[in-house]
Order: structure tokens, then sequence, then C-alpha cells
């Protein structure tokens, strides 16, 4: 329940999802990969990052070396130099943005490449896209390294995002893509205990967006938290009874109820995987199972292995 009251303030914007292509090869093989020319050897020196602070504590008591709620923000057309996996030797960050079109779409480029060996690099560029934005962040100060987030739009208000981390102990850099939004600022605050806000259309009890708070891990993009509706979200009222299954004191399902035909309830979190949690008229929480079959034949969400649409008349965006 702790956990629910945390992060029911997550509130989710408007936008849709969209992805561009990317890579994580040497700079050699790499035919994305962006020219040295592309930052210019009269340009300001590159950024510094602060010294590393002093070990901090990780939640199982190992100790390690991190920057403890760091979040910097880059600039289109700014190199940045930063020690990203703590071996000593600085690393290079360059966010580049060519010309605008006609509709005042470009291309965006993010590029890192390791100190310690010039020739690991990765690179990812998005074309046509309205805005992007790029984060260096301790995403998870207890693994030692920092990763770098890149979020874009283009064709309207359609957004992906892209991690970059270093992996194999420094053998590789790892690129992971995924839809939706990065969203940091000073209405979604970073914190390295919670991660960033992360923001993507789901069509869970209707089409909208809904944010979560999310870190970087080995395997990319990982939830810290259910994705949670919006405070203001609209009751839905049943068209045929359901069972669900009442929330105790530490969140989790116990008694089992059944919602009758005209009952009214609010949707209030879900892990777009297995579960939906919804409040009824009396306040209490409730457990709802939850089924997304999504594949090259059907995409269906599946409410207790109902379809959704039978419980309840939804709008869906396109």
């Amino acid at each position: 329940m702790k956990r629910f009251v945390c992060l029911i303030g997550v509130l989710a914007m408007l936008f849709t999802l969209a992805a561009c292509k990317g890579g994580d090869k040497p700079e050699g093989n790499d035919p994305t990969s962006v020219p040295e020319t592309e930052v210019p050897a009269t340009e300001a020196p590159a950024t510094e990052v602060p010294a590393t602070e002093a070990p901090t504590n990780a939640p199982d008591g190992e100790i390690v070396t991190g920057y403890a709620d760091y979040c910097v923000e880059l600039t289109p057309n700014e190199r940045l130099t930063a020690d990203i996996d703590f071996d000593g030797v600085d690393d290079t960050i360059w966010f580049t943005a060519g010309e605008p079109n006609e509709w005042d779409e470009r291309d965006y480029t993010l590029k890192v490449v390791l100190g310690s060996d010039p020739e690991i690099s990765a690179v990812y560029t998005c074309s046509y896209a309205s805005n992007a934005s790029v984060w260096l962040a301790d995403t998870a100060v207890w693994d030692s390294r920092l990763d770098v987030l890149m979020t874009f739009a283009h064709d309207g208000n359609d957004w992906s995002s892209v991690a970059m981390r270093v992996s194999d102990n420094g053998r590789r850099i790892d690129t992971f893509n995924y839809y939706g939004r990065v969203m940091i600022s000073e209405e979604f605050p970073f914190t390295s205990n919670l991660g960033f806000v992360f923001s993507r259309r789901a069509d869970v009890l209707g089409t909208m967006m809904l944010g979560a708070y999310f870190t970087i891990c080995e395997d990319g993009f990982c939830p810290m938290s259910d994705y949670s509706y919006p405070e203001n979200e609209e009751a839905l009222v049943l068209k045929r009874a359901m069972t669900a299954k009442v929330l105790d004191e530490t969140g989790r399902p116990t008694d089992e109820i059944v919602l009758e035909q005209g009952d009214a309830v609010i949707p209030i979190q879900t892990d777009l995987i297995n579960h939906v949690i919804i409040k009824l008229a009396d306040g209490r929480l409730a457990w709802v199972e939850l089924e997304i079959r999504d594949t090259d034949y059907e995409y269906r969400i599946l409410l207790n292995g109902i379809d959704q649409d039978e419980f309840f008349d939804l709008f869906y965006s396109d």
C-alpha cells in the first residue's frame, strides 16, 4: 500500500509512441557512426562532470561509488565528458542536431565513446524528429554506472526513448529502445531511488497515457512501479458482473467479491502485464486479473479471461 500511495501522484501527458533506428557496434564498423568532423575542433571544451561523490550504500548493503540523485540534461550540439562506467577514465557523450527541414523536423544523433577504448562506441540516430532531449543520469545508484537517456517525438505526438549503458565489464555499450517518453522535469523530478517517470500509451480500460517510475538495468528499461491512471479519471460502469479481489492494508489481494452490473469503478493502477487495480464505490481497492494477447493474429485485452469490452463501454483513440 505504501508503494501505491507513493506512486498515485504520477501524472501522464497525452502523447503516442514511435521508434527509430539505432546501433551499438564499434565505431569503425557502424554505418550510422558520427564522423569526428561532427564535433569541430574549434568548439568549446567538453563539459566535465564533477568528481565522484563518496561511496553510498546500496539497498542490499553493498558499498558502491556513485552520484546519488545525479542527473544532467544535455543541450543539442553539446559534448559532455564523464566517467560513466566508473573505471577512472572519462568517457564522451555527444548530442547533435541537424538542420531543420521545412516542417521544422531534423535528425538527432546520440553517440557515446568509451575513454578506455575509443573503438567501443554506440550511436543512435532519430530522423525527422520534432524535438529530442538527452540526460546523463545515475538511474540506479547501486549499480556503479551512469546511464544515457534520450527521448524524442516525431509524426506529431509520437514518442520513443533510448537508453545506453556500459556492460560486460566495459567491453561493450548496450542500446535499448522503448516506446514511450522519458519525463524528467520539476513536475516529474528524478531520484536514484525511484528512477524517472516514463509515460506510454495503454489501451487497458480505454486509451490513455499512463506513467510509471523506471530505471535502466541490464535488460533495458525496467519498471520500478505500476503505471498510474490520472487522478481525475472518470468512473466506468459495469455492463455485466465481474469478480475482483479486495486489497488488504499491505496491498495484497484477499477476499474475492462480485461486482454487479451497474456498479461504478475507477481504474487506479496496472502493471500492463497481469493485473489492474480499481477503486470501488465504497473507497476500497480491488485487484482484477489482466491478460494482454498481442500476436500477429490478434490484439485483445482480457479481464478475468473475458474481453474488457464486455465489461465496459470504452473509448479508443487511433
